[in-house]
């Protein structure tokens, strides 16, 4: 009978135990607003699993809840009548039950404005980065749009050079204020969601750079479910660095013939260049890139540029009105496995271009085989191939 007993204790502790894990994984968002939002629509978009979820505002009130994916969560709340925008404002869940009174003031997106906020991570951070960050971002975006919008049109309105002096300076300003304010707040976790978001995909930020900021995160942040998918990244691009083996896969050319990457430089070296049909820096290379391709082809240099167009047609038209004598492919199933060839090769942006030996060895990048920006002339390309 003890046994008996003793069995259903532990089942009793084991089944809390699992509830409990099971609560601190889940969050409420409980909403209050003024009368004129009555009959709203309030809609919570969850940036990790990009869902989102709606619901209409009765009596003054609203709720969401769920199941977080992470430690923490970003998650957008927008309350809208019809089209009419009412409020809106970006902000962090945890665990547990969480608050959100907007006052009957005017309605705002700034933080903490027209609202009240109880069990609301990173508010202070957030003020914070607004402050000293996002205020500079917005001036860059303005001068960025207007640079342009005088080069679209052409206009001898605008000085456009000054222009460019105006974003570059507010582009190194933003750049510098982001990671001192990353340095600043290194125990908290908001700063490593801007580390994650706004810093690690920066291709003008070496990879050695990039790992010594992380570095100065406390190592609890280190060990968080973000933490690791930032370390995970940098696997990535330490695997792809120059001097490692790069990844050999097979793909059907445009004229669906079967090929290893690993058969092309077998006679010398392999140049993998990514584009897209959309990329205007990828086709100011073409020309370029066929002397390239001509010049060197007696030293047994093959060429296959891969295609992240979506859409076979839209990879093909472009083709036609693109003349390159060289190996195509495009990253869709068609002609390629499974496995995306963008993922394999870490392509976030385009273009890019991998130098391999006899061995598969990566021997040139356009971004690391420079110390700051990009080989965007093509010249450091062209010395390692002489």
């Amino acid at each position: 009978m003890q046994k008996i007993l003793r069995l259903l204790l532990l089942s009793t502790l084991l089944l809390g135990w699992d509830f409990e894990l099971y609560s601190q994984s889940s969050f409420v968002i409980n909403g209050a607003t003024p009368q004129r939002f009555e009959n709203a629509e309030a809609s919570l978009y969850r940036f990790v699993n990009k869902e989102r979820t709606i619901t209409s505002i009765k009596n003054g009130a609203f709720s969401f809840s769920g199941n977080l994916e992470q430690e923490y969560e970003k998650v957008y709340l927008d309350i809208r009548q019809g089209s009419e925008p009412l409020w809106s404002f970006t902000f962090f869940v945890q665990p547990g039950n969480s608050e959100v009174s907007i006052d009957s003031s005017v309605a705002g997106d700034q933080i903490g404005s027209a609202a009240r906020f109880i069990n609301i991570p990173f508010l202070k951070e957030q003020r914070d980065y607004q402050q000293t960050v996002v205020s500079i971002e917005d001036s860059a975006r303005k001068i960025f749009n207007l640079l342009r919008y005088a080069k679209k049109v052409k206009t001898t309105s605008l000085d456009t050079n000054y222009l460019q002096e105006v974003y570059d300076r507010l582009y190194i300003e933003e750049k510098k204020r982001r990671i001192d304010f990353i340095k600043e707040n290194a125990s908290s976790y908001y700063a490593l969601t801007i580390f994650e978001e706004r810093v690690m995909y920066d291709f003008l930020i070496s990879t050695d750079s990039l790992s010594a900021l992380f570095s100065v995160f406390d190592p609890s942040l280190r060990k968080t479910q973000l933490g690791g998918k930032v370390s995970e990244y940098f696997d990535i691009l330490k695997s792809l660095s120059i001097g490692r083996k790069m990844p050999d896969f097979w793909f059907r050319s445009s004229d669906h013939k079967l090929y290893r990457v690993s058969e092309l430089n077998r006679s010398g070296l392999a140049l993998i260049g990514f584009w897209h049909s959309g990329c205007a820096p990828c086709i100011r290379h073409i020309p370029h890139i066929r002397e390239i391709a001509k010049t060197y082809a007696a030293k047994g240099l093959q060429l296959l540029w891969i295609s992240t167009d979506l859409q076979d047609a839209t990879w093909r038209r472009r083709l036609e009105s693109l003349p390159m004598p060289w190996l195509q492919t495009c990253d869709i199933e068609a002609y390629r496995d499974t496995t995306s060839l963008k993922s394999l090769y870490n392509i976030s942006y385009s273009p890019q271009y991998f130098l391999i030996d006899k061995q598969g060895v990566l021997i040139y990048h356009n971004v690391q085989s420079v110390q700051l920006g990009y080989d965007d002339d093509l010249t450091v390309l062209e010395e390692v191939l002489k």
